[in-house]
């Protein structure tokens, strides 16, 4: 695979340190001065059935169980160009019909408006800009657990993300902007309705913010295979975070694909491993 420059991938990497840094010292300085670093977004509190909120807390558990106990490493050789693309576009597709179909059911089965779930249309600009704020923050204690992770060897390179195996062994375009897709579109979508909106939503009916935060976090950690979930919990922190103060979807999915888009781009470049 043609590898972009590498001073160019460093350079996009100390940017956004850079600017994580500066987004960490104004929420300490917020936090001194006992401030919150969000606003919390005034919405209309409505409780979940509690049969509901365990079932969907045991479901999750259970994928999050299994994931773990399936932690397999990738094959050397993957499959054929043809295969790969379509194993791709049926995940796309998949997440995509969960996106469309489920926030619809959400109204319909609770009588609640759009925005009660986090669909809001007020303020879009703010919501993006939340986002990007959100993923500034997460890059720095990601890329610290990664660093400890490759420096203690857990990382040993022998557990491969699936995506990243397509990439290496099919090089084509087609390949990479399907991955594209899949990683900065359809994955963050469906994860952020799955594990923020639904999942944390949910919880956060029925318990303190605080453990319906954490809880989820865990959670949407542990669907990813080792060891993926020590550096995305951190994320998935920020994630719940910025979810519970602006109640917005569209703030957590674009905080969540700048975050694969990043990851996509150093990947690309041959720095850092994907991680979701």
């Amino acid at each position: 695979m043609q590898s972009l420059p590498i001073y160019l991938a460093y350079s996009l990497l100390t940017g956004i340190f850079a600017a994580s840094l500066a987004v960490w010292l104004t929420v300490i300085t917020k936090m001194v001065k006992r401030k919150s670093p969000l606003q919390l977004h005034q919405r209309e509190k409505f409780e979940w059935h509690l049969i509901l909120v365990l079932l969907i807390a045991l479901l999750a558990s259970y994928h999050a169980v299994k994931t773990q106990l399936n932690v397999k490493p990738a094959p050397a050789n993957f499959e054929s160009v043809e295969a790969s693309l379509d194993r791709i576009r049926h995940a796309v597709l998949s997440k995509l019909v969960l996106v469309a179909l489920i926030p619809g059911f959400l109204v319909v089965i609770f009588d609640r408006k759009f925005a009660d779930f986090g669909f809001r249309r007020d303020n879009l600009k703010h919501q993006v800009l939340t986002g990007a704020i959100g993923f500034l923050a997460a890059s720095l204690p990601v890329a610290a657990i990664q660093l400890l992770l490759f420096e203690t060897g857990v990382r040993d390179g022998q557990h491969v993300h699936t995506l990243l195996v397509m990439l290496r062994e099919h090089p084509q375009f087609s390949v990479i902007a399907w991955v594209a897709v899949s990683a900065i579109v359809s994955a963050p979508a469906a994860e952020e309705l799955l594990y923020r909106v639904i999942l944390q939503g949910a919880l956060q009916s029925q318990v303190r913010p605080g453990l319906a935060i954490v809880f989820s976090s865990i959670v949407f950690s542990c669907v990813h295979a080792w060891p993926d979930p020590l550096p995305l919990f951190p994320l998935a922190l920020i994630l719940g975070y910025v979810f519970y103060k602006t109640n917005s979807y569209l703030a957590v999915v674009t905080l969540h694909a700048l975050f694969n888009a990043t990851n996509l781009i150093l990947t690309i470049s041959n720095v850092v491993e994907p991680n979701s």
